[in-house]
């Protein structure tokens, strides 16, 4: 019984790699780099601080979906999507501050996650904005957006606060480092962060300087909400997770 299942994952995984090439193939090509400026304007509040925050859900590495993400990506890009209980999960590295200001923390784990996404969707052309002051160096530094889960989004992310990096993740495959560019935030310094998404280019804003444009020419995912997904992977158990983040505000933009 043994062998014919570690078969059956042997022949789900080859099929699997197989199809990542042709996928790699296919979509990397269609998303266009460039530091071009997006003129925006903004128009309406979508969400407040307060409203934001509120909406936003807590997920961490206790959620099923993190624990199981490798083995439901494997499955997903064969076509088969398999059950998994949307666990809660008890919310004790978010500090609110204030009306508009919460504090990350956590430290000492080996794989330290803090998953807060808005289930919402954002219609239309849109602008994320925030301050934010991170105080530790960790892993990843995430904001996803088009977000309609775990398996389902895009993702501007700060990679051991070396380079910016932007990426796809939809069905089944990560399609990790599309477009890369050395970038790194000061420590104990405070920075205004936007997201901008308009017509189909995506802005990675800071201090109102554009670091990054992505022109989806793939067009492979749709509306959907946003994500801040701070991670920390640490062999010898040594996460360490400090940052702020204050003022978040969605707006529609022309």
């Amino acid at each position: 019984m043994l062998k014919k299942i570690e078969e059956k994952l042997g022949l789900i995984a080859s099929l699997s790699n197989l199809k990542y090439k042709f996928y790699k193939n296919k979509y990397f090509k269609l998303y266009n780099f460039s530091t071009q400026e997006i003129s925006f304007r903004r128009d309406s509040e979508i969400l407040s601080s307060d409203e934001l925050i509120k909406n936003l859900i807590y997920k961490d590495e206790n959620w099923n979906y993190i624990m199981n993400i490798h083995r439901m990506f494997m499955y997903r890009s064969i076509g088969i999507n398999i059950k998994l209980t949307d666990n809660i999960c008890a919310d004790y590295k978010v500090e609110k501050l204030s009306e508009n200001k919460l504090a990350f923390k956590s430290k000492g784990l080996r794989d330290d996650w803090i998953y807060y996404y808005l289930n919402k969707s954002i219609e239309g052309n849109f602008v994320l904005e925030f301050n934010s002051l991170i105080n530790t160096k960790f892993t990843e530094f995430q904001i996803a957006f088009k977000h309609t889960s775990i398996a389902e989004r895009y993702r501007f992310r700060v990679i051991d606060n070396q380079k910016l990096v932007f990426e796809t993740i939809h069905g089944g495959y990560f399609l990790n480092e599309i477009h890369s560019v050395p970038f790194s935030f000061e420590l104990g310094k405070s920075y205004n962060i936007k997201l901008l998404v308009k017509n189909y280019f995506y802005s990675f804003i800071v201090n109102d300087k554009v670091v990054m444009t992505i022109e989806d020419t793939a067009r492979l995912l749709n509306d959907g909400g946003i994500a801040l997904i701070f991670w920390d992977d640490s062999l010898e158990s040594s996460s360490n997770i400090d940052l702020l983040v204050e003022k978040p505000h969605l707006y529609s933009v022309v």
